[in-house]
Formats: structure tokens, C-alpha cells, sequence
């Protein structure tokens, strides 16, 4: 009997060091089943103890047997001895159950794991499929393609703008815009000695603004070739500058002088507003767009664009600034003829 229960012994031993030993391979990679599985080799070794006692137990009454065949006095003594090793023996078979049990309730939790674990290995092959047919495929042609172009640089030809090209050209048109409010208020507008003789008003507005158009159109000439001189210039452009900034000033000075002969100081004042105007949206960008629409109509834009074309060789935006121009002088020349006719009528009307 004794010799039975050693041999258990050692085979309970020997489960339990093999199933230490999955354990420890499961535990490579934590998680729950790790977990489950440290629980059920803890009951494990919990019954091998139980085993080791019941072998103990067993080895004690064998030797209880052998005192009681030389020592019969003892025997009483001996057979309470061996009662309680039955009761040891009783209640280590009754653990050893119990460690059983848990054994078994591991093993079937380790087996769902394992189930678990190749359910998820299926799917991640499956994904893993799925991902591989989604991979653009290439020919030979089209790798090599991409290998060159990948391994040239991006080159990139920008020339950078010459200092001063984009706000030259708002300061000088500022300036003759200035240039030419101060020549409408120091020029008399209309010639009120001219009123009452047999001219034609026609002729009389024309004679007006020759002096308001050539003082401003030297205007033109002094501002640009003063300005010029702090930006690096061409000859051609250089001449093109000049000539565009003594166009834009006898133009100004024409449409200065027609809002003084039609509407006077209010005419002046406008002038004014235009110039504030202009140079706001010339200066910030962040003007509202009413604003912003109203500077784009005026006719300081398109002195503007004249002017930076000439510096930027945008031939496009000359024609339709000169344009605008034109029919600038044209309404200028309108209004100074119109506050000489009207002029001449309150002239001719009886007191």
C-alpha cells in the first residue's frame, strides 16, 4: 500500500512539473488564459502536497505495522496510530479530489482558451488576405518610373520680385494724386474773366485745363525719375516708368480739375476721399470688402497697374489700365466742361 501511494506520489509530481512547465510557455504571453492557468497549477500543487502527505501517511503505518509485529504490548498504541493515519489518509484523498476537480475545470478552461486563440489566428489570416489584395501592384516599367522620380529633387525656378516693384508704383500714384488736389486748389478751375466773352464753353474748358494737365504731367516726370532711384532698373523700364507716370499725372490733374469746375469744394473733398481710399487698400490687406471693391473702381487702380506693368512687364494689365485711364481724362474733361456751362448760365441769368 505504501509503495501505491509512493508511486502517486511521484506521479503527481511529475503531472505537476509538466503542467508548471505549459504554464510557463503560456505566460509568455500575459492575458487571461496566463492567468487561468497559474490558477489551476496552483490547486495542481496544492494536491501534490496533499499526495506527498498521503504517501507520508502511508509510510508511517506501514511502519506502525512492522513495531506492531515485534513489539505487541504497543499494539493498542498502534492502532490508535493507525486510526489516525486513516484519518489523514481520508482527508488527504478528500483534497485530492478536490485538487482533481480544479485540475479538470483548468484543463477545460485552457482548452477554451486554445480555441479562442485559433479562432483569432484565423481571422487575423484571413484580414491579412484581405490587406494583401487591397496593395497596388506595379509593372517593372512603371517601379523604374517611380525610382526616378523619386530620386530627383523637386526644382523649383522662382525669380524673386526686385525690391520696391510692388509699392513703388502705390507711392508714386499717391503722390500724384496728391500732387494734383494741390494743383486743382492753387489753379483756378474756371476762368471766371473768360465767362462772359463770345467762347465757345468747349473752348473755354479746354483752355482751362492745359496749364492744370502740364503742370501735373512734369509732376509725373520729377516723381518717377526721383523714386526710380531706389530700385534697380532697366533703361527700357526706367523710360516706361517715367512716360506711364506722366500720362497718370496729366490724367489725374484732369480728373482733379473737372470735380473742382462741376462741384466745386465738394469736388475737392471727393478727390480727397478717393486718395484715402486708394492708399488704404494699397496699404493693408485686411480692409473690408466694400472697401476693397470701391479702391478697384476708382481710377487710382488703374494708374496703379499701369505703372507696376511697366516694372513687372505685364503687358496684359497696360491695355485695359490705359483704358481706364482714358476714360478718366474723358469724364475729367466732361465735368470741367460741364462747370463751365454752368457757370456761364448763372453768369447770363438778369438780376
Amino acid at each position: 500500500m505504501a509503495r501505491a501511494i509512493d508511486g502517486a506520489a511521484a506521479e503527481a509530481d511529475a503531472v505537476t512539473l509538466a503542467f508548471a512547465a505549459v504554464v510557463a510557455e503560456m505566460c509568455l504571453t500575459p492575458g487571461p488564459l496566463c492567468d487561468r492557468g497559474t490558477q489551476a497549477l496552483q490547486r495542481l500543487e496544492t494536491v501534490d502536497a496533499r499526495v506527498r502527505e498521503l504517501a507520508a501517511g502511508a509510510r508511517r503505518v506501514a511502519e506502525g505495522d512492522d513495531a506492531l509485529a515485534d513489539v505487541m504490548p504497543s499494539l493498542v498504541a498502534g492502532i490508535g496510530q493507525a486510526a489516525a493515519g486513516a484519518g489523514e489518509v481520508s482527508a488527504g484523498a478528500s483534497a485530492s479530489s478536490s485538487g482533481g476537480n480544479g485540475a479538470a475545470v483548468g484543463a477545460e478552461e485552457l482548452s477554451q482558451g486554445a480555441a479562442q486563440l485559433d479562432q483569432g489566428a484565423a481571422d487575423l489570416s484571413s484580414r491579412l488576405d484581405e490587406a494583401s489584395a487591397q496593395l497596388p501592384t506595379y509593372s517593372d516599367d512603371d517601379i523604374a518610373t517611380l525610382s526616378t522620380v523619386v530620386a530627383e529633387p523637386v526644382v523649383v525656378d522662382a525669380e524673386t520680385p526686385r525690391s520696391g516693384i510692388q509699392s513703388i508704383p502705390l507711392f508714386t500714384m499717391i503722390a500724384l494724386w496728391l500732387g494734383a488736389i494741390v494743383t486743382a486748389i492753387a489753379l483756378q478751375a474756371v476762368p471766371t474773366r473768360r465767362l462772359l466773352s463770345g467762347t465757345g464753353s468747349l473752348t473755354i474748358a479746354g483752355r482751362g485745363v492745359v496749364a492744370t494737365i502740364a503742370v501735373c504731367a512734369g509732376q509725373g516726370l520729377v516723381t518717377a525719375a526721383a523714386v526710380l532711384l531706389a530700385v534697380e532698373v532697366t533703361p527700357l523700364e526706367w523710360v516706361a516708368f517715367v512716360s506711364a507716370a506722366a500720362v497718370t499725372g496729366a490724367v489725374f490733374g484732369l480728373a482733379n480739375h473737372g470735380l473742382a469746375a462741376a462741384f466745386g469744394g465738394a469736388g475737392r473733398l471727393a478727390a480727397v476721399l478717393i486718395g484715402v481710399i486708394a492708399l488704404a487698400a494699397g496699404l493693408a490687406s485686411t480692409v473690408p470688402p466694400v472697401i476693397s471693391g470701391i479702391a478697384a473702381a476708382l481710377p487710382t487702380a488703374a494708374a496703379t497697374a499701369l505703372l507696376r506693368g511697366t516694372l513687372t512687364g505685364d503687358v496684359a494689365g497696360v491695355a485695359p489700365a490705359l483704358i481706364g485711364l482714358g476714360l478718366t481724362a474723358a469724364a475729367g474733361f466732361a465735368l470741367a466742361f460741364a462747370g463751365v456751362a454752368a457757370r456761364r448760365r448763372l453768369r447770363s441769368l438778369p438780376t
